[in-house]
């Protein structure tokens, strides 16, 4: 390692811990204090720098890096208002429980509340929502200062990747000079002569981390697996994970030893590949777990549950109202339940827990299972039999022609909740990534950006037009690292999703307090980032112009026009028409 400035030495230091610990990847914003960064981070022939012009953008493309690949993605901004950019992103992080490194450039301490320009206090910016956070000591020529931070780098990582991943900040105050000194400095190669664990630090991490996963006491498990035997009928819930956190191999072990029938989560990991075809595997149940339906089935006596909260709400009536004993199982001793229906918190590794009991347990199928099996296939079969174009049927053909192995983002609002009840149980695997941790629209194109720069696969985007507005922005990642997305942006001209809600009977000031019509012809967007930009009105349009975008494998964007009261009207027709053919 060489170095002619202190502020570099102290960053080179940073960048070969994060190289150590297995991260390649960063994300840049443009700014002065964080030159010493930046610089070092440009010149490193090792780092895949993606430089941003904004820190929103910059974060949220983080974030879908971590969610694709699980790898903590550090992202480097300057002082002031550009730290506090980066908080949406971070909240997601949190709540995702997805690994996320910020490393923000700071003033020194002199200048603090000093009227100094670009200086705000960032000490515990992002206050509850990161895991970790830390101001470093300014850069210094001292042995124990360098060791401190490279142990400081290698703690960071492994509270982002520990039990309970998630954001760390990581604040460092750099002095000036902040650009390379053009000449050597012979203090610094002294220093790096004769120190070199300090200024080289070991040849793996500096502190190596070794995770464990945590598991359950004999007899606490003995309790459980005898709770679950003496069940007539029983569950499993699967809500929404991160790519790769719970095994489908192992959740789908469970479910054949106990008999117990999977709800899956369109984001859960489990509603799609191939252990769908000999699992008891369930996707509409949106649709048909309703009062009317299910008020003479059997009720099950207990459910264990896998994740965060399901999207469906409801899903989780449904729990509320069969009373069952619900197992929580989490990791992170975390009750993500917001029904407050679980009986029992248990804290263990969820694919240990499944294979754990799966190798011991084999219990007779019980009737709520004939039930669910005939409500799904009457379901399908009648979503099927529907010729009618409306928002639902467009995630039902991005679902049936998107090609094995995609990466799939889907946008919150109405696009999730139409992947929640039209998304089909299907034997192709797909990789979904969705923001619902927090569940806000914003980001959600860099977010896709992020995941696309990770994987080969191919990436689509399901996106409404507010969502697509709110992050016009991150749309200039898009060429600028020749990144390919498929973009299908569905255009009810607003926020088409508050017809589902009460406050629509009050108009105004409906339409424009929520409603919020933007009347903007978003095509224009392809001219001002370059790509291509196809307007549809019909399922036989989007479809051809899918395909064609599938098989050109170019970035582009498919806009679909849907009228959002005609698509209201459609899903109550079928929400009746499922209630009535299922009784």
């Amino acid at each position: 390692m060489t170095s002619h400035s202190i502020n570099t030495l102290w960053s080179q230091a940073i960048i070969e811990e994060l190289l150590k610990a297995g991260i390649n990847k960063a994300c840049i914003t443009p700014g002065g204090r964080s030159a010493p960064l930046s610089f070092s981070l440009l010149n490193h022939s090792e780092f895949d720098t993606y430089v941003h012009l904004d820190e929103r953008s910059a974060g949220f493309f983080a974030l879908g890096m971590a969610k694709r690949t699980g790898i903590p993605t550090p992202v480097v901004c300057t002082s002031g208002t550009a730290v506090a950019n980066l908080h949406p992103s971070v909240i997601e992080a949190d709540h995702s429980r997805t690994p996320l490194l910020l490393l923000t450039a700071d003033r020194p301490s002199d200048l603090h509340h000093s009227g100094s320009n670009q200086t705000i206090s960032q000490d515990n910016i992002f206050s509850n929502s990161i895991r970790w956070s830390q101001t470093l000591p300014e850069p210094e020529l001292d042995d124990r200062k360098f060791r401190s931070l490279r142990s400081s780098i290698s703690r960071s990582l492994s509270k982002c990747n520990g039990t309970l991943p998630g954001p760390v900040h990581i604040n460092i105050p750099f002095r000036k000079p902040l650009e390379p000194n053009d000449h050597p400095d012979e203090n610094i190669e002294n220093f790096i002569q004769n120190n070199p664990l300090a200024s080289q630090g070991r040849i793996g991490p500096y502190t190596r981390n070794t995770p464990g996963i945590s598991t359950l006491s004999i007899s606490n498990l003995e309790r459980i697996s005898n709770l679950i035997s003496n069940s007539d009928n029983g569950l499993i819930i699967v809500g929404p994970s991160n790519p790769g956190s719970i095994s489908p191999k192992s959740i789908s072990a469970l479910s054949n030893s106990l008999n117990f029938p999977i709800l899956a989560d369109p984001l859960s990991g489990l509603r799609y590949g191939k252990h769908i075809k000999s699992t008891h595997i369930c996707g509409g149940y949106d649709s048909y777990l309703r009062p009317p339906i299910t008020k003479d089935w059997p009720k099950p006596d207990v459910i264990l549950r896998f994740g965060a909260a399901p999207i469906s709400i409801p899903l989780q009536k449904y729990v509320l109202q069969t009373g069952a004993y619900e197992l929580l199982i989490d990791p992170a001793s975390q009750a993500r339940d917001p029904s407050f229906t679980s009986s029992e918190l248990v804290s263990c590794d969820p694919n240990w827990f499944a294979d754990t009991l799966s190798s011991q347990l084999s219990l007779p199928s019980g009737t709520l299972l004939d039930h669910l099996s005939h409500a799904e296939s009457t379901y399908w079969n009648l979503i099927k039999s529907q010729d009618s174009f409306f928002e639902g049927s467009i995630t039902s053909s991005i679902l049936d022609m998107s090609p094995e192995d995609s990466t799939i983002i889907i946008s919150n609002s109405m696009p999730i909740r139409d992947l929640d009840r039209f998304g089909k149980p299907n034997l192709k695997k797909f990789t979904l990534i969705g923001n619902r941790g927090a569940s806000g629209i914003d980001g959600m194109i860099s977010t896709a950006l992020g995941a696309a720069s990770c994987t080969e696969d191919q990436a689509i985007l399901l996106i409404g037009d507010v969502a697509y507005y709110h992050d016009l922005s991150g749309l200039l990642a898009l060429n600028k690292f020749d990144l390919k997305l498929i973009i299908i942006e569905i255009n009810n001209n607003g926020g088409g999703i508050f017809y589902r809600l009460p406050i629509s009977k009050y108009d105004p000031p409906f339409t424009t307090g929520f409603r919020t019509p933007h009347n903007l012809d978003l095509s224009h967007s392809s001219n001002l980032y370059g790509f291509d930009f196809t307007r549809v009105s019909s399922l036989e349009e989007f479809n051809l112009a899918y395909e064609a975008a599938l098989n050109k494998n170019n970035s582009c964007v498919i806009e679909v026009l849907s009228d959002p009261l005609i698509n209201q009207s459609v899903h109550e027709q079928l929400q009746d028409l499922v209630i009535k053919k299922i009784n």
